[in-house]
């Protein structure tokens, strides 16, 4: 017998008639790593596709960073009191649009729930500037319970939409009397 990498092998095995080495597990040929079982391949497919789609999000998530904002957010007035006495009687919402869209704009509730539509697919202007007011009442006309309300802006031909970083606190409280 001679030694090659480790396996003996008898000395008639070198010649042309003799059988050939037994294959390992993976296919190899008998060479140095061939006695060195490999992953499955189920394993390998599952790997290689874990690594493709981390790639894939981890892009995405970079692409999001980078795209520009659709608004630039006024901060408005973030205290309701709706009582007539005409201090906070209203909130202002106001925003630019970075490019020319149809804008709708919405007050949401704690819930999720829209309870008014303040703008419903207004044309602006590139850079143009929104500016609305709330009155503390739903699209019936009547008064919403107090609370933190948002709002969102929805944008059609971007097909974006997002809340602005105002969150309008609404109170009940009773009118503010003068001296």
């Amino acid at each position: 017998m001679r030694a090659g990498y480790g396996v003996g092998v008898p000395e008639a095995a070198s010649s042309s008639t003799a059988v050939p080495a037994a294959r390992s597990r993976s296919g190899a040929g008998a060479g140095p790593s061939a006695a060195l079982p490999g992953p499955l391949p189920a394993a390998r497919i599952a790997f290689l596709v874990l690594a493709a789609a981390s790639f894939i999000v981890l892009f995405a998530f970079q692409r999001l960073k980078l795209t520009r904002p659709a608004i630039v957010d006024h901060p408005s007035t973030p205290l309701l009191t709706p009582n007539g006495d005409g201090v906070d009687d209203a909130a202002g919402v106001r925003f630019r649009v970075v490019e020319h869209d149809r804008v709708t704009i919405q007050v949401i509730d704690a819930q999720g729930a829209s309870v008014r539509t303040l703008l419903r697919g207004r044309s602006v202007r590139d850079k143009g500037l929104v500016d609305v007011d709330w009155d503390g009442r739903g699209d019936g006309g009547a008064p919403v319970a107090p609370g933190n309300y948002r709002v969102r802006v929805v944008l059609a031909r971007a097909g974006r939409s997002g809340f602005t970083q105002t969150t309008i606190r609404l109170r009940d409280v009773p009118p503010h009397v003068g001296p």
